[in-house]
C-alpha cells in the first residue's frame, strides 16, 4: 500500500482534532509530512493531502495560494469553506469541506427512515456555548466576529449542510436570525429556520451559540413514529407520538470524534462520496447569505 503524505496547516482546537484522527492511521496509511501555521511552508514539501485548519477568514487566501503553487493535490478545508460565497475556481486541485457530521451513521439511518415512513417533519437542533469552545478568551476568537467567519450560522453550519444534503433544496418560510444574548461578540448568536423541502417534509433548524444547555440532535415526526437521534449521547430513542413517552432506547458506540476518523479514512482511501464538495460547500454559504430575519 502506498502511504499518503499529509500536511496539516493550522494547529488550533480543530487542528488538534484532525491530528488526533491522523495519528490513528500511522504508519499503515500515511505519513504526517508537516504541521505548520504558514501555508507557504507547503513549498518545502510535496504532500498528497492538505488539511487547512486555519481561521475561516484565511481559507480563501490559502486556497488561492495552493491553486497557484501546487497541482493534483487533495485539500480538506475546515468548515465553513469561506467567510462569504466567493468566486473560486479549482482547476489544478480537488477541494472538499470538512462537514464531518456527514460521516455519522445517524445520517444514513435518517435517510432510511425518511424513505420507509411517511415522515412529515424533521427538527435539527444544535445548542452550544461559545465561551466553552476554547481555553482562550472567546472575545478574542474569530468565532466572535462575523467579519472573520464567526457567528451562529457559519460556526454551526453543519446542520444546514445536513439539511441541504438530505433534501437538496430548502425554501425559507420563517427566519429568526439575531443576537439575543449578552455575549460580547460582533455577530448573531441565534438562528431559527422554518423550512419547506421539495418532498413536502417540514424542516426546522435551531442553532444557538449562547446556550449553556448543550444539545445536538435530530428528531423525525409522523403520525406513526417519533424518533430522536442524539449526537451527544449517541442514543436513538423511539418515542410514542401520542403520549411522548420513550418506548425504547438504543445506545451506539459512535461519537462525533469518530466522524473525524471516518472523514480522514475517506481521504486516505480516496472514497469521497460522503465528503462535501467545493460546490456543495459554496451552496451552504449561498443559503446562509440569503438569510433575513423576518420574525
Amino acid at each position: 500500500m502506498i502511504k499518503k503524505k499529509v500536511s496539516l496547516v493550522g494547529f488550533g482546537s480543530i487542528g488538534k482534532k484532525h491530528f488526533s484522527s491522523l495519528k490513528k492511521f500511522i504508519p499503515e496509511k500515511l505519513e504526517i509530512e508537516n504541521i505548520s501555521k504558514n501555508i507557504q511552508d507547503l513549498d518545502k514539501f510535496d504532500p498528497d493531502i492538505i488539511i487547512d485548519c486555519t481561521p475561516t477568514h484565511q481559507h480563501l487566501k490559502n486556497c488561492n495560494y495552493i491553486e497557484k503553487s501546487l497541482k493534483n493535490k487533495c485539500i480538506l478545508v475546515e468548515k465553513p469553506i469561506f467567510v462569504k460565497n466567493e468566486q473560486f475556481s479549482s482547476e489544478n486541485n480537488t477541494y472538499f469541506c470538512a462537514y464531518n457530521l456527514r460521516f455519522h451513521p445517524f445520517i444514513e439511518i435518517i435517510k432510511e427512515i425518511i424513505s420507509q415512513n411517511n415522515i412529515e417533519k424533521i427538527i435539527l437542533n444544535c445548542l452550544s456555548y461559545l465561551p466553552n469552545w476554547r481555553k482562550k478568551d472567546y472575545r478574542k476568537s474569530y468565532s466572535s466576529d462575523a467579519e472573520t467567519g464567526g457567528g451562529v450560522a457559519l460556526e454551526l453550519s453543519h446542520e444546514i449542510d445536513l439539511a441541504l444534503s438530505i433534501f437538496e433544496s430548502l425554501q425559507t418560510k420563517k427566519c429568526i436570525y439575531k443576537k439575543q444574548s449578552d455575549l460580547d461578540i460582533q455577530a448573531n448568536d441565534f438562528l431559527f429556520l422554518d423550512l419547506d423541502t421539495k418532498n413536502k417534509i417540514k424542516c426546522e433548524i435551531t442553532l444557538d451559540i449562547a446556550n449553556k444547555n448543550e444539545q445536538r440532535d435530530i428528531t423525525l415526526f409522523s403520525d406513526e413514529v417519533k424518533i430522536n437521534l442524539d449526537f451527544l449521547t449517541s442514543e436513538i430513542k423511539n418515542i410514542s407520538p401520542e403520549t411522548n413517552t420513550i418506548l425504547d432506547t438504543k445506545k451506539t458506540n459512535f461519537f462525533i470524534q469518530d466522524t473525524y476518523d471516518e472523514q480522514i479514512k475517506s481521504l486516505l482511501d480516496n472514497d469521497v462520496k460522503k465528503l462535501c464538495t467545493l460546490e456543495e460547500a459554496l451552496k451552504v454559504l449561498e443559503f446562509i447569505e440569503g438569510l433575513q430575519d423576518n420574525e
